[in-house]
């Protein structure tokens, strides 16, 4: 009974093949990939390993720039740290615009990418403006730069936060 029914639907599909000829259990079994279909696949294919490596390399970027900006922050708070040990009157003498040099410890990690500028600018009698900016080239090109920027006063240091332009 099994045979006759499995016949039966072989002789149907054996009908519904043009050709009609050959043996009706290959007919049967037509799963191959045409030309087109696989032109196609490959295309989606390729569009998906485009944006992956496009994100990569738009990651990869981003860490830098991270890195660099924390890079530079150690730098900030370094000089920073050594304007506030001075005293009033070695911070009057210092030039009003001036270039600062890295710290040594920094410098042979950072392998001379940075810059940095110092600002002095007077409040007053007593107080003093200190605008400290770190400059660097990013790894695709253009400049970044860091800035902090504290109020210093003669008794001391008055006001210590940071400002981001």
């Amino acid at each position: 009974m099994m045979i006759v029914v499995m016949h039966r639907q072989i002789l149907s599909l054996r009908t519904k093949n043009q050709k009609g000829i050959g043996n009706p259990l290959f007919q049967i079994c037509q799963c191959g990939l045409t030309l087109v279909e696989t032109v196609i696949g490959l295309a989606v294919l390729g569009i998906v390993m485009a944006s992956v490596m496009f994100s990569l390399g738009m990651g990869m970027q981003m860490m830098d720039d991270s890195r660099n900006i924390a890079h530079a922050g150690h730098i900030l708070q370094s000089e920073m740290e050594n304007l506030r040990r001075m005293n009033w009157n070695e911070l009057q003498q210092m030039q009003l615009r001036e270039a600062f040099s890295i710290d040594a410890l920094f410098e042979e990690h950072y392998e001379g990418r940075f810059t940095g500028l110092r600002e002095l600018t007077s409040l007053g009698g007593t107080l003093m403006q200190v605008r400290l900016v770190v400059f660097w080239e990013r790894q695709r090109g253009g400049q970044s730069e860091r800035t902090y920027i504290t109020v210093m006063g003669k008794d001391g240091l008055n006001d210590y936060y940071y400002r981001q332009f």
